[in-house]
């Protein structure tokens, strides 16, 4: 099968990756295209990745990287809405219609609608559920055969109901899914296996390295952070510290935001990964982390009410707390005891790169096609998808 792939970086990742090469957003669309995949962030290229070595064609697109899309809209001569801002009816209060001027986003979806034409895959496989929202897939209605989004960053704004098939990080996001009338499965993210062959491998430069965003009101985590940094040399990696006195503990152990493979290496020198899960719509982006960390053999603390007992054993391959002390007691522990967190982290590894790695979700994503594909067309390909997958057949 021929699989199109969209995905949706942060806008603190794009500033980052075109702010590191001056020149890159000048280039063409092929060298901006190369030098994305090679950033390793989030699920792409990973999940085109998995799909070639399953024996599938893949072609990634980054929807909102406008240097890159704009770059393909020009070598192909597509043409598209040029505008900053257009105007917008939206409801006001949930019911009132009102007039509103905003960003233009329209260019996006007309340039991934000429991607999708030109491309004709039999499935698009969406991270971007805004961008590729229901109006862009029916103006490339009959340039592919079925699409299927996947919410890995909040909840989309705009109308998806043009999907077959949405995918969610949460089962409750699924569950109301289904209940309006739309097919929806649970699928989790994943490690990118791919990018340890890229990592170096030394001694470990940091104790403990907190990944998370410190612009969330979290005063639990805050405290903990505060007794962390006194007694311990940590190293905070995200955004926020800003609101923190420059005296302060934080600040002084604040290092900014890391992205894609620099993440993975700050994580695989790391002898402690500390996690927080600190509101359920961040759930995606604690997964991502949750993977990366344990994918490089980091030992990982996260709060037990991250749930995450589905996917890892507490305390043989992952450890939690329930208060912030509990959580100084395991740092101080397991500082101390090299062995001990060096087993824990390498049960984690282990069980991350034999169930939790995007070629196994890729496998997981042929299923849900191969059943798509059934009650479409019960083609003698599809049979074969099928029952390979163990589908049940009518």
């Amino acid at each position: 099968m021929r699989f199109l792939i969209v995905h949706q970086d942060p806008d603190d990742f794009a500033a980052a990756f075109y702010g590191g090469d001056q020149g890159l957003a000048v280039r063409p669309y092929d060298v901006q295209y190369s030098a994305r995949e090679k950033a390793f962030h989030g699920p792409g290229p990973s999940c085109a990745n998995g799909l070639r070595k399953l024996g599938h064609e893949a072609m990634d697109v980054y929807a909102n990287l406008s240097p890159m899309q704009q770059a393909w809209a020009r070598e192909n001569r597509v043409t598209y809405d040029l505008r900053d801002q257009i105007l917008r009816m939206r409801k006001r209060f949930g019911v009132i219609p009102w007039p509103q001027l905003e960003k233009n986003r329209q260019w996006v979806g007309e340039i991934l609608a000429a991607q999708i034409r030109e491309y004709r895959p039999d499935v698009i496989y969406s991270h971007s559920l805004d961008y590729l929202n229901s109006s862009v897939l029916r103006a490339a209605k009959g340039s592919y055969r079925m699409a299927i989004g996947h919410q890995i960053s909040g909840l989309p704004t705009e109308d998806i109901t043009a999907y077959n098939l949405l995918l969610s990080v949460h089962d409750q996001q699924a569950e109301y899914w289904r209940s309006q009338g739309m097919r929806s499965e649970t699928m989790h993210l994943a490690h990118d296996h791919f990018s340890l062959k890229y990592l170096h491998n030394g001694p470990k430069k940091y104790d403990i390295s907190f990944f998370g965003d410190l612009t969330v009101s979290d005063s639990r985590m805050m405290r903990l952070l505060n007794s962390l940094c006194r007694k311990h040399k940590v190293f905070i990696w995200g955004r926020g510290a800003d609101r923190y006195p420059r005296g302060s503990a934080i600040r002084k152990a604040h290092q900014g935001p890391v992205w894609g493979l620099s993440r993975f290496q700050v994580m695989q020198d790391s002898k402690i990964v500390l996690l927080s899960r600190t509101e359920p719509l961040q759930g995606e982006a604690f997964e991502s982390l949750l993977f990366s960390a344990t994918g490089v053999a980091a030992l990982t603390i996260c709060d037990a009410d991250a749930h995450v007992d589905d996917l890892f054993k507490a305390g043989k391959e992952i450890l939690t707390y329930r208060t912030p002390e509990q959580c100084l007691v395991l740092a101080d522990y397991y500082l101390s005891r090299d062995s001990e967190r060096n087993k824990i982290a390498q049960a984690a590894q282990a069980r991350t790169l034999a169930q939790h790695t995007y070629m196994s979700r890729m496998q997981d994503l042929i299923g849900f096609t191969a059943r798509l594909q059934m009650e479409f067309e019960p083609s003698p390909m599809a049979v074969r998808l099928a029952t390979g997958y163990g589908i049940k057949l009518p």
